[in-house]
């Protein structure tokens, strides 16, 4: 039976290392965020009140996710790669939002 993974393979690591880490994807996720919620002001002063409201909504979710899982978090819990999924759903999503504010720019 294999032991369970710890955060990152530190499992050795008694220090802050994987501490570290965890906080830095959380604050990458954060940054998408506000990289979300800023699209959404673009958009609302270019009158594009659809993808406003779908960039602000995408921003609350990302932001709920990212406190939720940042209550979960224990410095030796199990490897948390759901952490990294988020902050790859995340760059996605602000990637998902920016390509849809350009294309609707395009297109008026």
């Amino acid at each position: 039976m294999r032991p369970p993974a710890t955060t990152a393979g530190l499992e050795g690591d008694s220090g802050a290392q994987p501490q570290r880490t965890m906080l830095s994807w959380h604050r990458t996720v954060l940054a998408v965020t506000l990289g979300t919620l800023v699209i959404s002001l673009t958009a609302q002063r270019q009158e594009h009140a659809v993808v406003a409201a779908v960039a602000a909504l995408a921003a609350f979710v990302l932001l709920v996710t990212v406190l939720r899982s940042l209550r979960r978090w224990e410095p030796h819990a199990p490897a948390r790669w759901d952490v990294l999924r988020l902050t790859c759903g995340a760059v996605v999503v602000l990637g998902g939002m920016g390509l849809m504010l350009a294309l609707v720019n395009l297109l008026a």
